[in-house]
């Protein structure tokens, strides 16, 4: 199954993309292997990388990850090989089209889906990847610059950053097990700026195991989840193959807050019944815009790779630096289940900026 993902911050720019397990032509090559699971992971090492930055994104996705019980990942040279490759691949192209897929033929091939790019470095488990591109030293945004951010800077500020997009995000909070990051620049001139042209990518895997890192007992999961502290506290757009984000506002012009995102347990059906999110300072309720799972997401349900993920959409930013408490009830394999936490959101990504001072959102 194919799940593709590009939001667009810049003009004409694409800012990021995604793709969950892959697969060629829209049929899913995943292997059929024999059922596998992982425990949970805890053991975290840190990302050892000669590019600057790399390392520091690893470990800040791991810290989310391992903190919200989903499990550590591990960095694997294959995975990092494939990524570096491919990001190669990318940044040498004046044209980014779709920034998945290779074409046969053209300089640095080294694969058409991310699977195969894996594969052909020997990597035989499913793979995916989550990427991100960007502009420095200015992102522009509906006319509107941003601010200043160093490469060294940028994985960290794509891994947040694709935490908010909820279609990229079910790729970061996935099962996997394995990763592979790679960062490559090029310099060229973007409205009159001379910038350098960011590719960051993040390849990911299951290692050995048919179903990556599942908890040893049945258990529902969150992101944010108690004691998440940096939330970034909007969502601010997310390009779909299956159609617009939300049928009847912008999130540019209209944003959500940052989704909250609920783990049922594998291999079964999550539903959702309720969720209530309150601001800890002075008791009021935000409104939830939406709820989706993949039994009732009608437009974009043909994306979910597991069905036992869904998430919440609040209709407002959250407010930065702020506590909030959220309690979410429903259904995991049919058991009712009650999950409450507390996070903290923080303050608005680099490339957010302008579009924040022209919406007029609170900074604090």
């Amino acid at each position: 199954m194919i799940l593709l993902q590009t939001r667009f911050s810049i003009v004409s720019m694409a800012a990021a993309s995604a793709l969950l397990y892959a697969c060629g032509g829209g049929v899913d090559d995943t292997p059929t292997v024999s059922a596998g699971v992982l425990p949970i992971q805890t053991a975290a090492v840190p990302g050892s990388y000669l590019t600057a930055g790399l390392g520091d994104a690893l470990d800040f996705l791991n810290r989310e990850r391992l903190r919200c019980g989903l499990g550590v990942l591990k960095q694997n040279a294959m995975l990092d090989e494939a990524a570096k490759n491919h990001a190669l691949y990318v940044s040498s192209r004046s044209n980014f089209g779709d920034p998945h897929w290779e074409t046969p033929g053209e300089p640095g091939f080294t694969g058409i889906t991310p699977t195969d790019r894996a594969q052909a470095l020997g990597y035989a488990a499913p793979s995916g990847e989550v990427l991100e591109v960007g502009v420095l030293p200015w992102m522009e945004r509906d006319g509107v610059h941003g601010s200043y951010l160093t490469m060294e800077d940028f994985p960290t500020h794509a891994i947040r950053s694709d935490l908010a997009a909820p279609y990229h995000a079910m790729a970061l909070i996935s099962s996997a097990v394995d990763v592979g990051l790679a960062l490559e620049g090029r310099n060229e001139t973007v409205n009159g700026y001379q910038t350098v042209i960011m590719s960051f990518f993040a390849t990911l895997g299951r290692g050995d195991s048919t179903l990556g890192q599942v908890p040893n007992e049945p258990t529902v999961r969150t992101f944010p989840c108690e004691g998440t502290e940096g939330l970034q506290p909007a969502l601010f757009g997310e390009w779909l193959p299956t159609g617009p984000l939300f049928p009847d506002r912008h999130p540019n012009t209209h944003p959500t807050g940052h989704p909250i995102y609920v783990v049922g347990e594998h291999g079964t059906q999550l539903t959702i019944d309720s969720a209530v999110i309150t601001r800890v300072s002075n008791g009021g309720n935000v409104p939830v815009y939406e709820i989706r799972t993949q039994g009732t997401d009608t437009v974009h349900g043909s994306l979910y790779r597991e069905p036992w993920v869904g998430f919440i959409f609040p209709d407002v930013p959250f407010v930065p630096f702020q506590s909030y408490r959220v309690r979410v009830e429903g259904k995991s394999d049919a058991k009712p289940f009650v999950k409450e936490f507390t996070f903290t959101s923080g303050q608005y990504g680099h490339y957010d900026e302008g579009i924040v001072r022209a919406l007029g959102l609170p900074t604090r």
